[in-house]
């Protein structure tokens, strides 16, 4: 009984520790790229952050970290985009 304690006390730590040390990878603040953003996905090293793209605000893709935007997508195509989403981008939807 003492042993399944301990093993369900250590599993609660490692999914604590998961959670935060993936918080903390990701490391964007989304308020940073405008008001309505949320972040979205992530992918490798990307984070994709949705502006409110579904009514023709931009998604932008940006680095864990540093927050450096890779490329602009969504509403803020209309005058054309490139590289959306861009080559790093390799995950499923």
């Amino acid at each position: 009984m003492l042993l399944l304690i301990l093993y369900i006390v250590i599993i609660g730590v490692l999914v604590a520790v998961f959670r935060f040390y993936n918080t903390a990878q990701i490391a964007v603040d989304p308020s940073r790229y405008g008001s309505d953003c949320k972040i979205a996905a992530t992918c490798g090293d990307l984070v994709g952050v949705n502006c409110r793209a579904e009514v023709d605000g931009p998604y932008y893709y940006v680095r864990k970290g540093s927050g450096e935007i890779v490329s602009t997508c969504g509403g803020a195509c209309m005058t054309g985009c490139t590289n959306c989403p861009p080559k790093e981008w390799t995950c499923r939807p």
